[in-house]
């Protein structure tokens, strides 16, 4: 899967399921996919959750898909924010993810 590809799928959750105006995610499985589950709040279905506020600075609402390699597809619903990093270290996504989110502050 290409960044670009991550990238819409961010988008797509950050509509709630809109795509060009129609409807083509139920809003009901966004809502039931970003639901902190009972057994561990900061995962929700298929999707971790910052309600650990895991990364700072962004908002508790922001949503992220990690894979292997380094891979990251994170949203930000406050900021309407999509970020998809490919092969990084996490000592490095962390300082990146912090400068992106103090730019967008600014």
């Amino acid at each position: 899967m290409s960044a670009i590809d991550l990238a819409l799928i961010g988008q797509l959750y950050l509509r709630r399921g809109i795509w060009n105006g129609e409807q083509i995610l139920p809003d009901r499985w966004v809502d039931i996919s970003l639901r902190p589950s009972s057994l561990k709040p900061e995962y929700g279905f298929l999707w971790w959750l910052n309600t650990n506020e895991a990364f700072s600075g962004f908002s508790t609402r922001t949503f992220w898909a990690a894979g292997i390699g380094g891979n990251l597809l994170l949203a930000d619903p406050e900021h309407e924010l999509v970020v998809v990093l490919r092969w990084i270290e996490a000592a490095s996504r962390d300082e990146v993810l912090r400068s992106i989110i103090e730019v967008v502050r600014a």
